[in-house]
């Protein structure tokens, strides 16, 4: 059973109702690659990456502490909605590609069948994915003390529809809440004040995450089930 403490409790993941090679499976079912059973696990996802998105560019390219932080403020929100959002992350990737002009980027799967009933309702499942696009730039915000100022940027860059990938995302799940654009901005910005209120109230874990990800350019599936277990 799935558990979890928000907040400075130690606890956050339990014993899943799934495991790290169902989730590797699923990822090799969603983009449609063969596993190659001479392979480790690293090596074929990094072989399905390869033929996806083109090898990687600069294999040692050095990164920012915005996109770290950025990158783990994403991977905190996943970690504590996983169920509402249906989702769980497969990849984590600091990897620049030649097909995929990103500094760093994170594959999700749908949670696997397992036969347990969730009651998700569709606003919950929306609004939590809204909160999973504007983490990243909520960790940023938190880091550079800039909480109460990133969020008229962020509604700037809605307004002009100057959006990043994150903000794309964030204003879909947002239309399917209201048809209103104003509306849509209100629940994004709302979304982006909680993101910061989980990130601090879950400084710890974050941390923990971060540290994990600066020493791992490329993470799967199994490394993140460990990760998440030390939490």
């Amino acid at each position: 059973m799935y558990r979890a403490t928000v907040g400075t409790g130690k606890t956050l993941l339990g014993t899943l109702p799934f495991t790290a090679q169902m989730i590797y499976d699923g990822y090799l079912q969603k983009y449609k690659c063969e596993k190659n059973s001479k392979l480790t696990e690293v090596e074929n996802f990094m072989r399905c990456e390869n033929f996806l998105h083109g090898v990687v560019e600069i294999p040692e390219i050095a990164k920012s502490e915005r996109i770290y932080r950025h990158e783990a403020g994403h991977l905190l929100i996943i970690l504590l909605h996983f169920e509402s959002l249906s989702v769980f992350p497969a990849l984590v990737s600091f990897q620049k590609r030649a097909d995929l002009k990103l500094n760093a980027y994170i594959k999700v799967v749908d949670l696997p069948e397992t036969g347990k009933k969730t009651s998700t309702s569709d606003e919950e499942k929306f609004k939590s994915w809204i909160l999973y696009s504007v983490a990243g730039k909520a960790a940023e915000a938190v880091f550079n003390g800039t909480e109460g100022t990133t969020v008229y940027s962020l509604l700037k860059r809605l307004q002009e529809k100057t959006n990043s990938r994150d903000l794309q995302i964030a204003r879909m799940y947002a239309s399917k809440l209201s048809d209103d654009e104003t509306k849509q901005e209100e629940i994004i910005a709302a979304s982006f004040y909680q993101a910061i209120k989980e990130i601090k109230a879950n400084e710890r874990k974050y941390e923990v995450i971060l540290e994990a990800i600066k020493k791992n350019s490329f993470i799967t599936a199994s490394e993140i089930f460990k990760l998440f277990e030390e939490l």
